[in-house]
């Protein structure tokens, strides 16, 4: 992947979003090795101000740094007064929790559907 595809944020799942929502697309994982392409859409999306979409049952895997780069981002949309809309949760998402013993650290307000 260039430099330049990971600077701006995914538009075909931009457009998939519902009106005034930026969608996240992780369905290439939230590994190390895709979070520093995460944090970018990431942080585009909150300089924009508007609610951000997070499908967690699309994340296919997920390690230390992808539930970091999650609970910053968390922290930051609080901060800010931007809402952050988790959707879903994936059995490796609910799993990576588990191990790191950070369920009661997540945002408690996950929609399950």
């Amino acid at each position: 992947m260039s430099k330049e595809s990971m600077d701006k944020p995914d538009e075909t799942a931009k457009s998939a979003a519902a009106p005034g929502c930026a969608p996240i697309d992780l369905t290439h994982g939230l590994e190390i090795k895709h979070v520093e392409e995460a944090s970018v859409a990431m942080g585009a999306a909150l300089d924009q101000g508007i609610p951000l979409t997070i499908d967690l049952k699309s994340i296919p895997a997920i390690d230390t740094a992808g539930v970091q780069l999650l609970l910053a981002l968390q922290i930051e949309a609080t901060k800010r007064g931007t809402p952050v809309n988790f959707t879903g949760e994936s059995a490796v998402f609910t799993q990576a929790l588990k191990v790191l013993g950070l369920r009661d650290n997540f945002n408690a307000s996950v929609s399950r559907g």
